[in-house]
């Protein structure tokens, strides 16, 4: 996609370097941000390098004691996923390694059962099993936040990121393939749309 270039954004994205306190991460918090049943995370991703430790892109935090029951990073040229259950993680490791240095498109869907990830429109040959759903935060408060762990402390990830959509359903192979340069509208299960630039 083309993006625009504009204050305070990089190519109509938003960039994200190790920095203490977390001054680039991207936090919504609200009732009914809590993942829990079927969800999907769509997010256009531009990395710098294959990072060593794991840089997330991704984290549903638990306001009520501050457990993700949800994290999405990249390790080792890989995705990692991590989902809550029963106050233990299950981790979905990508078989395959994403790029660096071109934009793609990352997707992790999770339908109640079993988690999957996707590059572009291309299901990872890895996929992960729990019974049914994740752990969930009293009164369903949680946040969303982009490019650390909460507040800023550690696991950076570095590069860009565009286009963050949240989703409350699992998406199927065929609507991430229609989805892949989709950039405005409101669509059936769409929970959260992170807009970095306005321009088409």
């Amino acid at each position: 996609p083309a993006f625009a270039v504009r204050s305070g954004e990089i190519q109509g994205a938003v960039g994200f370097t190790p920095r203490s306190g977390g001054g680039l991460t991207q936090i919504a918090n609200g009732a009914g941000y809590s993942l829990v049943a079927a969800f999907s995370v769509e997010l256009w991703l531009k990395t710098i390098s294959q990072h060593p430790t794991k840089g997330l892109v991704f984290v549903n935090q638990r306001t009520i004691d501050g457990n993700a029951n949800v994290d999405i990073g990249l390790e080792d040229g890989k995705v990692v996923v991590r989902l809550l259950k029963a106050a233990s993680y299950t981790t979905i490791t990508s078989a395959a390694l994403y790029p660096t240095n071109t934009w793609f498109k990352l997707t992790v869907t999770y339908d109640g059962t079993t988690c999957k990830i996707y590059f572009n429109k291309d299901v990872d040959a890895n996929t992960g099993t729990l019974a049914a759903n994740l752990d969930a935060a009293t009164g369903n408060q949680s946040s969303h936040v982009f490019g650390s762990i909460s507040g800023g402390a550690s696991n950076f990830y570095i590069g860009l990121i565009s286009e963050m959509r949240v989703w409350n359903v699992a998406l199927s192979a065929s609507q991430i393939a229609a989805n892949l340069y989709f950039r405005r509208g409101k669509n059936l299960g769409l929970l959260s749309y992170y807009k970095t630039s306005d321009d088409t």
